[in-house]
């Protein structure tokens, strides 16, 4: 059975604690590898993705140091 476009699922994108739409607007198709079938629509994500996801890391990159490995793993 093929997927249409109707019943796929578009996903954002995700950092700094929030699902977000790309500033772009577009989003790429994703195929399940072994039907070929539409399986999702991503983020397709560019630099302004990429710099608020590094600014986003960074900000919570000193918290995250700190937090004891078994919290990590739990987590």
């Amino acid at each position: 059975m093929s997927s249409t476009v109707t019943d796929v699922k578009a996903y954002q994108w995700y950092a700094g604690g929030q699902w977000r739409d790309v500033a772009n607007g577009q989003l790429f198709d994703d195929f399940e590898p072994y039907t070929g079938d539409l399986y999702a629509r991503v983020a397709d994500c560019g630099a302004e993705e990429a710099r608020l996801a590094i600014a986003a890391a960074h900000e919570a990159f000193g918290a995250w140091a700190e937090t004891p490995p078994v919290e990590k793993a739990r987590l």
